[in-house]
């Protein structure tokens, strides 16, 4: 008997968090699961500052957990602070 490495591939949750934006530009937004496989993920729902239904399009949710010292993580803040800026 030959004992042999074999080389498994880590399996791929069949769903992923992702991040609903109001397209009313109010800032409200909701978080769901949606299929790996499936295309972007498009609703119209209930958006309580703008007190009316609007479209709501898909944003990856990005993990809060992750280091404040990679520089990955501090280019994401700062986007997110530009477009922030850029809008108000």
């Amino acid at each position: 008997m030959f004992l042999t490495t074999v080389n498994l591939a880590k399996a791929k949750s069949k769903t992923i968090l992702v991040q609903m934006v109001s397209a009313a530009g109010t800032g409200y937004f909701f978080n769901t699961k949606r299929n790996r496989l499936r295309d972007k993920l498009v609703l119209r729902k209930h958006d309580p500052f703008g007190k009316s239904r609007v479209r709501t399009t898909m944003t990856h949710k990005y993990s809060l957990k992750q280091n404040p010292y990679n520089p990955g993580y501090l280019f994401l803040v700062w986007l997110h602070l530009f477009k922030r800026q850029q809008a108000g």
